[in-house]
C-alpha cells in the first residue's frame, strides 16, 4: 500500500495489490492500518490547503464509504475467494452480443452460475475453479494464474483483486476470444493503459442497469453501488474499441 495524499481529513491511497486508487476517511484509515503507520511503513502526507477536496467529495457519508469498500474489494470482510456468482441475466446478456466458435474455458467457475448458462447454447465447455470444496462447478483446485491450458475462448467473470493477471493470462491461451465480466473502473489504472493499447480490445458491453452481485449469492443491501460491464478481446479484430450499451 502507498499512501497518494490527505486532503480535508481523508486520505487518498493506492492498493498495490489491485493498483486501485480509493479515498476513505482518515480516523477510519489510522485504525485499520494503525500498525503500519507505527512502524513507519506507511508517512502521511501534507498537502496546501487550496488543494482541498471538493465539497462533493467530503461529503460522503462514512457508511456509505464503507460499503462502497466492501464491494470494490478494500473491506476486511472482503469473501476471501472473490466469490461473487454472476447473475444468469449477466451471462445471458453476453451470450445474446456475441458468438463463440470452438471450446469455451470458463476458468473461476464457482458454484457454475456462468457455465451452466453457457452450456445451455455449447457443448464444448470446461469449467475449473482454485477452490476445492464440495460446491464448486467442474474441475477442483485449478489455479488458472499456474496453467498452460489452451481453448478456443475464455468467458470468466474473475477475482477482482486477480483481474488484470486473469485477462493477460486468457489473452495468451485462448487463440479466438476473451470475454471478462469486470468493474467499469477497470477502464482506469497506467498499468491497465498500457494492457489496452497492446491487446485487441474490441467491446466493452456496459450495464445500464446495474448488476445484483453478491458475497456468495446471498441479496445484501449493497445492490446498484457498481457498475459492470462485459470486456470483449478478440484475437482477429484491429481497430479502436467500440462502447455499447445493455438495457
Amino acid at each position: 500500500m502507498k499512501i497518494l495524499e490527505e486532503r480535508s481529513g481523508c486520505v487518498k491511497y493506492l492498493d498495490l495489490d489491485t493498483n486501485e486508487e480509493t479515498w476513505l476517511n482518515k480516523k477510519i484509515f489510522e485504525k485499520k492500518y494503525k500498525h503500519l503507520i507505527t512502524e513507519n511503513h506507511l508517512k502521511m502526507p501534507t498537502v496546501p490547503q487550496e488543494q482541498a477536496m471538493t465539497k462533493e467529495e467530503r461529503n460522503i457519508p462514512i457508511s456509505k464509504q464503507k460499503k462502497h469498500h466492501s464491494i470494490v474489494g478494500f473491506s476486511k470482510d472482503r469473501e476471501p475467494s472473490d466469490f461473487y456468482p454472476t447473475p444468469r441475466e449477466g451471462t445471458i446478456a453476453l451470450l445474446e452480443r456475441e458468438k463463440f466458435e470452438g471450446s469455451i474455458w470458463e476458468c473461476a467457475s464457482g458454484d457454475g452460475s456462468m457455465s451452466k448458462v453457457i452450456e445451455e447454447q455449447y457443448k464444448d465447455v470446461y469449467s475449473s475453479d482454485v477452490r476445492t470444496d464440495e460446491d464448486v462447478y467442474g474441475e477442483k483446485g485449478i489455479d488458472f494464474l499456474k496453467t498452460n491450458k489452451k481453448f478456443n475462448n475464455i468467458i470468466t467473470n474473475p477475482p477482482y483483486r486477480y483481474a488484470k493477471e486473469f485477462v493477460e493470462h486468457s489473452l495468451k491461451y485462448a487463440d479466438k476470444k476473451v470475454a471478462m465480466l469486470l468493474k467499469l473502473v477497470f477502464l482506469e489504472g497506467k498499468s491497465r493503459y498500457q494492457l489496452f493499447q497492446n491487446s485487441p480490445l474490441k467491446t466493452v458491453y456496459v450495464f445500464c442497469k446495474r448488476l445484483p452481485i453478491y458475497k456468495k449469492g446471498i441479496k445484501t443491501k449493497n445492490s446498484g453501488l457498481i457498475c459492470y460491464a462485459w470486456f470483449i478481446w478478440d484475437k482477429n479484430y484491429e481497430g479502436k474499441p467500440i462502447i455499447e450499451w445493455i438495457l
